[in-house]
């Protein structure tokens, strides 16, 4: 995953990240949509295992995380989706 992320564009200061993970969706499950992974492996740990191999060079700008897991709906392929935006406040002109 590291060598995939290496040219990974990473905004300066201070880091939103957002990670949603698709798991596998076992065969007991049928047909459907998107459904709550709720067994192992732990959100944290899934998180803090992305968070290691990002091209950050201090994990400490990062001031805001969400996470979800999920089982892939039928037909869709396990993956993680990464989004990393800069947590500027934007000020307005009055």
């Amino acid at each position: 995953m590291r060598e995939r992320l290496q040219d990974l564009h990473v905004p300066e200061g201070a880091l939103f990240v957002d990670l949603v993970f698709v798991i596998k969706r076992p065969k007991r499950l049928r047909k459907g949509d998107r459904q709550y992974h709720d067994r192992r492996p732990d959100v944290d740990n899934m998180v803090k295992s992305v968070l290691d191999v990002l091209p950050i060079d201090d994990d400490a700008r990062v001031v805001k995380i969400t996470a979800s897991k999920y089982y892939a709906a039928y037909g869709e392929d396990p993956k993680i989706e990464l989004s990393i935006r800069s947590a500027e406040i934007k000020k307005s002109l009055d």
